[in-house]
Order: C-alpha cells, then sequence, then structure tokens
C-alpha cells in the first residue's frame, strides 16, 4: 500500500511519529492494545475508517522493507532503531526514516512493479522538483499542490506521476518530513534539501576532516539518491531530458544543492575552499552569482 496515498498506511506521518515517541519512551515492548489505548483512545469521537490508521501504521513500518518497530512471539512492539534522549524530536524521527525509505532495494523509479508502497514514485517526484530551479530559495515561485501536478505532468511518464486527488499533498508533506522542503512565508514550501545533506554530513565525516568537493558529493548521493548524481536522480533526469528538460554540466551543481551546500557554510558547518588550477573543481549556481568550489572540510557534526 502507498505511503503516498493519505488512504493507505504509511501516509500518517503525525502518528507514526507519535507511535515512534511512545516506543522510545516504553520501559519494555508494548502490545497493539497498548498502544490503540496511549495514542487512539477508544473514547475519541473517530469515524470507523480512522480506527483502522493505528493498526495500518504499525502493520507498514513493521514491514522488513522499511522497518522502524519489531513484533515479537507474544505480539508486542518495540524500536529496531532507538535514539539517545528521552523526548526524539521531528528532526531525529525524520533521521531514521530517511535511510529506510532512500535506501530502498528499487531496480528502477519507473517500473510499476517495485511501487506496491509508494516509495519508487515519491523518489521520482523528489528527484524532478531538485532537479529543477523553478522552487529553489529565491525563485518566484514555491512548490505547492497545483505546481507540483504540472511540474509532474511536464516532465514524469504517467506511470510515475502522483494523483492530484489523494498522493500530491502526502508526498509533500514526506518531502518537508524527510528535509527537503521548507514552507515558505508566502505559502507552499521552498525546494531545500539542507537539513537532509547535514544529516549525510554529520554522519560521514568528522569533525576537521577535508575531503573533495566530488568525493564528499559521491559520498552524499549515495545515501541521498534524489540529489545531485544520485541513482535516482540520473534516472529521473534521463527520462527528463527526453521531455525537453536540460540538465546541467557535469562540473555545474543543481541551484538546490548549490543552495544547501553554501547556505551550510554561511551556517559554520563546512568551509567550501578553492584550488586554483584544480580540474576536479565544481561550479555553484548561486542567486550572487557563480562560485567555483574544490573541497570541504567538515568544520562541525554536532547542533
Amino acid at each position: 500500500m502507498s505511503l503516498i496515498n493519505n488512504a493507505n498506511p504509511g501516509s500518517q506521518i503525525d502518528l507514526m511519529s507519535i507511535v515512534f515517541r511512545v516506543l522510545h519512551r516504553a520501559p519494555a515492548p508494548m502490545t497493539e492494545e497498548k498502544l490503540i489505548a496511549l495514542c487512539r483512545p477508544e473514547t475519541l469521537p473517530i469515524k470507523d475508517d480512522q480506527r483502522k490508521r493505528l493498526p495500518g501504521e504499525l502493520q507498514f513500518w513493521a514491514d522488513p522493507a522499511h522497518q522502524l518497530w519489531s513484533k515479537d512471539e507474544t505480539g508486542a512492539y518495540s524500536l529496531v532503531h532507538p535514539l539517545p534522549g528521552d523526548a526524539p524530536t521531528p528532526l531525529d524521527i525524520a533521521s531514521v526514516v530517511s535511510p529506510l525509505l532512500m535506501g530502498t532495494d528499487i531496480a528502477t523509479v519507473f517500473d510499476p512493479s517495485h511501487d506496491a508502497d509508494g516509495v519508487a514514485q515519491l523518489m521520482a517526484m523528489l528527484s524532478c522538483v531538485l532537479a529543477v530551479p523553478d522552487f529553489s530559495a529565491f525563485s518566484d515561485q514555491t512548490i505547492n499542490k497545483e505546481n507540483l501536478d504540472e511540474l509532474q505532468g511536464k516532465y514524469l511518464p504517467p506511470e510515475s506521476r502522483l494523483n492530484a486527488s489523494n498522493e500530491i499533498s502526502e508526498a509533500i508533506a514526506y518531502g518537508h518530513f524527510l528535509g527537503f522542503f521548507e514552507p515558505a512565508d508566502k505559502g507552499g514550501y521552498v525546494v531545500d534539501p539542507t537539513e537532509a545533506v547535514t544529516r549525510v554530513l554529520k554522519d560521514a565525516f568528522e569533525p576537521g576532516e577535508v575531503v573533495g568537493m566530488r568525493d564528499c558529493l559521491a559520498t552524499v548521493a549515495e545515501k541521498i539518491p534524489v540529489i545531485d548524481g544520485g541513482k535516482f536522480r540520473e534516472e529521473v533526469e534521463a527520462k527528463m531530458a527526453e521531455r525537453g528538460f536540460r540538465p546541467p554540466p557535469q562540473d555545474r551543481l543543481s541551484r538546490t544543492l548549490s543552495h544547501a551546500l553554501y547556505r551550510l557554510r554561511i551556517a559554520g558547518v563546512i568551509k567550501l575552499e578553492e584550488l586554483s588550477d584544480d580540474p576536479r573543481q565544481l561550479r555553484f549556481d548561486l542567486p550572487i552569482g557563480e562560485k567555483k568550489f574544490s573541497q570541504v572540510k567538515v568544520l562541525a557534526t554536532e547542533g
């Protein structure tokens, strides 16, 4: 069942997060009955179809393909990837969910047989939106239900497009939750993968470590296959090119990734360095003009 269809298990990010936090605080595995009593008391005035949502979420996230919690022989649930601290935030929970979805074993995002859970469609949408500059920071537009529907109609094949009535809104919510979209003051979302990139940098590199720009981004793209150089992104860009999209040259980053890395530089998380006469340097597409950088020095991996 597709996690981007609002009628299906996996689509309820808030409910999944509540269950995660309850299991995180629990001193022992909890049965479905106990979880329902805490997260969805029977006294709540809910509709019959809403009563199915919590059991559905429990089942969806217990699937080994994207497993957040396991179910033991007594029927009790416990987290597979517990986090430190007493009260994990949505960002903390996203740090667990993101590798599960990004690491899904998908041969191609355009094969419907691989998309029973909706992950391939989500990856195709994120790859497409991150490839174009239209909704990046400082652009005139923000991503919303209407223009995402228009964008996918322009660049994605019919079998990979999200249903406007009950999938696009959930896919946008996942884009925000996973760290690729940020709410805009004028409504909608700005396409900005800063949070998603930050998570990988924290996990992959040590403070003070200096890495060549191309090597750094290869590591990031392996963990986030929807950004520049990622396997899903390259597959989607090839399909978009058949429909008129012109990807940037190989030595130039997309505007969305350029902004994310430059934003991390300003925040003091990384230092971007240029080496003269470096044939492997990469060009950044920024509102202030093009800049070239050769390597990354990780300054901070905490906070």
